[in-house]
Formats: structure tokens, C-alpha cells, sequence
């Protein structure tokens, strides 16, 4: 990537960057106009680079706009884009401006659901492969809770382990099903799994299962969800990520269900059988929890 010191004025002379004196690094002014989308890629690139750091103030849109050789409503579109994916934010004011947003776990995961969940929408994804990844991160993460917990986490999560609401209020039964899992992740000692655990799970839940599962299937949740606290209760750490694969597994026909149920607004692709069985016999080999073990 170019380092772009100055900017050519066309007229002989030269400007100072619009990035300032110190020589950041910046593409240089295109030959062409470039769409929005370009731009906002190449200051994506050059966050996420690091070139341009967290809390460093923007130039103004109109300079921006002068450097790429484009529109200042090109420009706040591209802007816009950023905006949208958390890595910029806006102040007003006198010393407002646009700045490199600091990188926040929560909006982080918000924006990772969203991505998958338009996946799904259009059948770029299915439920067997969502559940599939669902295992490999849940899986260690029951384990590691079963390590790492502390009392408060079990008090925690005690009360999540409760039929809420009446047989037909779903949403209710759906939020405390999903904090079961939120403090399970906290519970780890891993931030990362909360992360990536979370908007899975609520894909997962709300394009296959909210608002269609019988009644009976969050009866089984409650139980299978009260048998995996008893092993990270008593920091069984095999017990632990065997119950929750099993837990995950008894989700797989409901879930199948309802989505050869649900529209398609796409190709679909499904595993074979074996495939699943496959996958799940190597969590089970890997943990040593075939009865085969010691």
C-alpha cells in the first residue's frame, strides 16, 4: 500500500495528506471514481490493518471525498457502510467527528448473528450445519465451565433451569433457554465463546424453533439443560461436554423438522446421516467418553 504524504493537485503543486504530517499510511487518490463499496473497503482494510487505530479522529467527509476522487454523497455512503459494522462511530459537536471505534464483544456478536442468519434466510446455510457448529463450540465450553466455574455461576444458572411462562409462551421459555447458555459461556473463562456461541444459538432459534416446537420439546430442553448443571456442579468436565452433545443431538429432529417445513428460498444442502453420526463419534472418541476410556 502506498504511503500517501501528499496529494497531487493536478496543478503542479502538492497538499499535505489529509491524514496529517505523520505520514499515514493511505491509498493513494484513484485514477477513477470508485464506488462506495470500494471505498469502504479500503478503510475497513486499513482498520482492521490497524494503519488506522482505535479512537483516531477521521478527516472530514468533504476531505475524504477530495482524496478518493469521489462525491461527498458517494463518500457518506461508504461512511455509512462503516457505520453499520461498528467500526466507526460519530460524535456531535465541536469536536465531533467520525473516529475508529473501539471493537465491543456484544456489538461484535450482533453483527456476526446477523451475517449468519441472512446465511439462512437463504438456505446458504441449514440446520445441520448450524447444530454441527453449535457442538464444536458448545461441547468445550461445557467442559471448560465444568473446570473453571465458581458458586456464583451455579446459583446463576440454577435459575435459568426452570419452565417459564405458560405452555404456550414460547419467547419466554426461548430468552431463559439462551441465558442458560450466555452464563454457561461466562462460566468458561472464555470470552471468545460467548462470542461465537451466541448468535448460533440464536439462528438456530429463531428460524427453526421459537415459535414452532411443540410444547413438550422445551420440557426436554429444561430437563437436558438440568442434567448438564449437574455435571459442571460437580466439575465433571467429561460428564459435562458428553451431556451437552447429547443435549444438541436430541435438538437435531425438531429442529430437521421444522425446516423441511420452511420454505425454501434457495438451493438446500443436506448431510447424510452418516455424516452427523460421524462427526459426533469423534467428539466422543476425542473425549473418551465411549466407555472405552478409563
Amino acid at each position: 500500500m502506498a504511503r500517501a504524504t501528499s496529494t497531487d493537485t493536478g496543478g503542479g503543486g502538492s497538499e499535505a495528506s489529509v491524514f496529517g504530517s505523520d505520514a499515514t499510511e493511505f491509498p493513494m487518490t484513484p485514477k477513477r471514481k470508485l464506488a462506495y463499496v470500494e471505498i469502504a473497503g479500503a478503510l475497513r482494510d486499513m482498520i482492521l490493518q490497524g494503519t488506522l487505530s482505535v479512537g483516531q479522529k477521521l478527516p472530514s467527509e468533504p476531505e475524504l471525498a477530495r482524496h478518493f476522487g469521489t462525491s461527498r454523497a458517494t463518500m457518506r455512503e461508504a461512511l455509512t457502510v462503516l457505520t453499520s459494522e461498528n467500526l466507526i462511530r460519530t460524535t456531535r459537536g465541536a469536536t465531533g467527528g467520525r473516529w475508529v471505534a473501539k471493537p465491543e464483544y456484544g456489538k461484535t456478536s450482533d453483527t456476526l448473528e446477523m451475517g449468519i442468519l441472512r446465511l439462512a434466510d437463504e438456505s446458504q446455510v441449514t440446520v445441520d450445519e448450524l447444530l454441527e457448529m453449535r457442538e464444536i463450540v458448545e461441547t468445550p465450553t461445557a467442559m471448560l465451565a465444568a473446570l473453571r466455574r465458581e458458586d456464583v455461576h451455579i446459583d446463576s444458572l440454577r435459575e435459568t433451569v426452570v419452565r417459564v411462562g405458560g405452555k404456550d409462551d414460547s419467547r419466554s421459555q426461548y430468552e431463559a433457554n439462551r441465558h442458560f447458555h450466555k452464563l454457561l459461556a461466562v462460566a468458561s473463562g472464555n470470552r471468545l465463546a460467548t462470542v461465537l456461541g451466541d448468535p448460533i444459538f440464536g439462528v438456530v432459534q429463531a428460524k427453526f424453533a421459537r415459535d414452532r416446537a411443540d410444547p413438550g420439546f422445551w420440557d426436554e430442553v429444561v430437563h437436558d439443560h438440568a442434567s448438564i448443571l449437574e455435571a459442571v456442579e460437580l466439575r465433571d468436565w467429561r460428564e459435562a461436554g458428553l451431556r451437552m452433545s447429547r443435549h444438541l443431538q436430541n435438538l437435531q429432529a425438531t429442529y430437521t423438522a421444522i425446516e423441511r417445513k420452511t420454505p425454501s428460498r434457495g438451493p438446500t444442502h443436506r448431510r447424510k446421516p452418516s455424516d452427523a453420526d460421524l462427526g459426533r463419534s469423534v467428539w466422543l472418541a476425542l473425549l473418551d467418553l465411549d466407555g472405552r476410556g478409563d
